[in-house]
């Protein structure tokens, strides 16, 4: 008698993110190795300087294992990359190579890279509560390797 529930919720603090520089790219396709792009913080009023870096994502598994806190990033794992201080963008090619490229024709496969910005001097790593934009980079022209590449018919 008398028991009363209550929820309690905390506000989610809402996160900076990063956006393309050029707002003519589809954010749902997927980019080929070596796509030079460019990057910015989309709120620009942010005055600590930071850290350009990313990660390799080899598979849906560990994306999402990133999104929902569960993975931890380690230092050796990070490429950090050039900014530019003054208009707090970053503008790069994206990896040449892939982990996990595999040699056969497969329609599950998935590659991703996740682009942070982060404060540096606060932390040695970022994690999911930093600005982050993930980028599909499973597009393939071809399957196999060197001489023996031929079309993809997917």
């Amino acid at each position: 008698e008398g028991v009363v529930c209550t929820e309690v919720s905390y506000p989610k603090k809402e996160t900076k993110k990063i956006v393309f520089a050029n707002e003519n790219i589809d954010l749902n396709t997927s980019f080929a190795p070596g796509t030079y792009i460019k990057l910015q913080l989309e709120e620009k009023e942010i005055s600590e300087e930071l850290t350009w870096a990313y990660i390799h994502c080899e598979s849906e598994t560990k994306k999402e294992s990133f999104l929902n806190g569960a993975y931890i990033i380690k230092t050796d794992e990070l490429e950090i990359l050039k900014c530019n201080i003054i208009d707090k963008t970053s503008a790069f090619h994206l990896p040449i190579s892939r982990n996990n490229e595999p040699v056969e024709e497969t329609k599950d496969y998935k590659y991703y890279i996740i682009v942070f910005a982060y404060d540096a001097k606060k932390k040695s790593v970022p994690n999911e509560e930093d600005a982050y934009i993930i980028i599909d980079m499973s597009f393939r022209v071809g399957v196999g390797s060197d001489e023996n590449v031929r079309e993809s018919v997917l």
